[in-house]
């Protein structure tokens, strides 16, 4: 029987996998597009904002929310890797991008949605 580390060790594994998966979904998707923003757009939108918005769990910028009170020294090199591996991806790119370009700025949804998309 696996010890509880060993076990917790694996779901790490399993997870981190997943999100290289995903950074690679969303980088083949910028790539495909050839578009700054993801599906397709000039433009900053909500898409752009969620993908930012969680992956700044793993991107860790300077200006995010998640960051405060985390002191990047007191992590393990394993972890830095894994950050800079990440930020180095087009995906990862992306995001560090938009969290330059647009943190902190407001966001006006109805400007950045299809008109009728979300009022009746």
């Amino acid at each position: 029987m696996a010890s509880c580390h060993c076990l917790r060790r694996l779901q790490a594994d399993e997870s981190l996998q997943r999100v290289r998966q995903i950074f690679e979904e969303v980088g083949d998707e910028l790539e495909a597009s050839g578009k700054p923003y993801l599906l397709g757009g000039d433009a900053f939108s909500g898409t752009d904002m969620v993908f930012s918005a969680l992956a700044s769990l793993v991107l860790l910028p300077p200006n995010a929310p998640c960051r405060r009170g985390l002191d990047p020294e007191a992590m393990s090199v394993e972890a830095l890797d894994v950050i800079e591996e990440l930020r180095e991806t087009k995906a990862g790119r992306h995001a560090m991008m938009c969290y330059d370009l647009h943190r902190g700025s407001s966001f006006n949804i109805d400007s950045a949605s299809p008109p009728g998309k979300l009022h009746a």
